[in-house]
């Protein structure tokens, strides 16, 4: 991009970069430090390249797919001001402004496309694939170590909005 003369660069971070909740630790860590690193090299490759960000919320994409029920949808959106999740032609949209003449004076900036949440999306329990902090599950179970993973045990369980 530099040799080209400049561009844009969008990274997609996440409302849980932003926001605390339980079961979001690794990733909430890993999107806070992508929004960090936004900033970061907005500045060092200013003014040729600019650098922003995107915090999706609750996205409706094949992410929920096999772990989305209606209770756990309605759940989801009951939490989100616009009392829907959004679709991924909204990110999309956003994506387009950034690297558009329209957005060709932001920098170094972190959009939230989150229809105005302020609270994480519930956490998914990998070994029931149903949400922390539901009736069923009201507490996260301490977690067992897979020999061949290294990981936390039981089904991989799609993350809301990822």
């Amino acid at each position: 991009m530099l040799e080209a003369g400049g561009g844009a660069i969008v990274n997609i971070s996440s409302l849980v970069g932003r926001v605390a909740g339980r079961g979001w630790a690794a990733y909430g860590t890993a999107k806070a430090a992508l929004s960090h690193y936004t900033r970061l090299a907005a500045l060092v490759l200013a003014p040729r390249i600019r650098v922003n960000a995107i915090e999706p919320g609750s996205i409706a994409t094949s992410a929920l797919d096999g772990a989305s029920t209606p209770e756990i949808i309605e759940k989801l959106e009951s939490a989100i001001p616009l009392r829907r999740m959004g679709d991924p032609e909204h990110i999309a949209a956003t994506v387009l402004y950034l690297v558009s003449p329209a957005g060709a004076y932001v920098t170094g900036k972190i959009l939230e496309v989150d229809g105005g949440s302020q609270l994480p999306p519930p956490a998914f329990d990998r070994r029931t694939c149903t949400p922390y902090g539901s009736m069923d599950q009201p507490n996260p179970p301490r977690a067992r170590h897979s020999r061949r993973s290294g990981m936390p045990g039981g089904p991989r369980c799609p993350a809301p909005g990822a």
